[in-house]
Formats: C-alpha cells, structure tokens, sequence
C-alpha cells in the first residue's frame, strides 16, 4: 500500500490490512534488499536515515515514493487509456456493511490539525573591533564550557586566543625561518662542474 492517504493523513490503511489479515508488517519501505521463499528484507526510512529490517512472509508493506521512479506513458499508452473503461465496484456491489466503511468505520478521527510552531532563543554578538572579538570570544567560550561542549585537552588556553598576538608570532617565526634559510644559502659551498651534460651526475 502507500504510506498514507491524502485525506486523514493518518497512515493506518496498512497497518489495519497487516492486522485484520494476520499478517507481517513493515512500513516506510524505500527499497526491497532480498526475498526469499519465506522472508523478506527491505530497506525503510526513519528519521535518522534509513534501517534495513526482515519480515516473515507473506507481508504488508507500506512503501515511500523513493520504492521507484514512475515510468513517463507514451503517446500510444494515452490514447489506449483514455478508450479504457475502468470497473467501478462499491458497497452494494461487495455486499458490505456501511457501518464498516467511510467515516463511520474509520477507528481514528482527525480532530484538529496544527502546524507546529518551533522557538529558539538567539543569542547575536556583533565584533568590529580587537576588543569586542576578544569580548565575543569570552562569551563563545563560557557558552561552549556552560553547556559542556568544549574539552578542556583541546580547548587552547584564553592568552593565546589574542589575534594580534597570534599575528605578531607567526611573522616572526617566519622572519626567523627566512634568516636561517639565508644564512644556509650563502655559507653553501659552491657545486663544482662535473662536465655532466645530461642526467645525474
């Protein structure tokens, strides 16, 4: 079956199938792994990706619509359709009981439908000056220890957290990396030619 009707959006015609026939039930189903003479393993959806699940046989399946790809009709198939005439069947022509059908057999009622409302509590910290960065990275980090999401093993210590300081000791680094690289070159000895005209000398 599908996964729910348009109508309710209750999604209880499969599971009411699976239970009024006594059998297996799996939902959500996005891809059939195996089947078996006996089981079967489909791949259904969930919330945090996807879980692969096996059910005895024979089963109700609920499926989503990445089960297929729809295939496009041709102009031929169209034209057939169109001439078709489709069977209508209804109550009085299964002999059931209208008590069991529509509304009135439905066992659930949709009372009332809401679309929920998600709050969140932010918190801006605007930072245009050496002072108010220091200042947002104070608060940054109090947050961060307040809701017990920084490790103090990898968390750097708040002196080395100054961006002008952390500027200044990499140029100098670099500047002292460049002096000995100099130094280097000029007290090298000079290559003396081997008379090697090609390839490794």
């Amino acid at each position: 079956t599908g996964e729910r009707a348009t109508d309710g959006d209750t999604g209880q015609v499969g599971p009411g199938i699976a239970s009024w026939l006594d059998m297996s039930l799996v939902t959500y189903v996005s891809k059939l792994v195996q089947i078996t003479d006996t089981h079967i393993q489909a791949e259904r959806l969930i919330e945090e990706g996807y879980q692969i699940v096996e059910a005895a046989l024979p089963a109700v399946l609920t499926v989503v619509k990445e089960i297929a790809s729809p295939r496009l009709p041709t102009l031929k198939g169209k034209k057939r359709a169109m001439k078709l005439e489709i069977t209508k069947w209804g109550a009085r022509d299964l002999d059931l009981d209208a008590e069991v059908l529509g509304l009135k057999g439905s066992p659930t009622r949709v009372v009332k439908i809401e679309t929920p409302t998600i709050s969140r509590k932010c918190t801006v910290v605007r930072a245009g000056d050496d002072q108010s960065i220091r200042s947002a990275v104070d608060q940054l980090m109090e947050f961060l220890e307040q809701k017990d999401l920084l490790s103090s093993k990898i968390a750097p210590p708040r002196e080395n957290m100054n961006p002008q300081k952390s500027a200044a000791s990499r140029r100098e680094t670099n500047n002292e990396n460049l002096s000995r690289k100099k130094a280097t070159t000029g007290n090298a000895p000079a290559l003396k030619d081997s008379g090697c005209t090609g390839g490794e000398a």
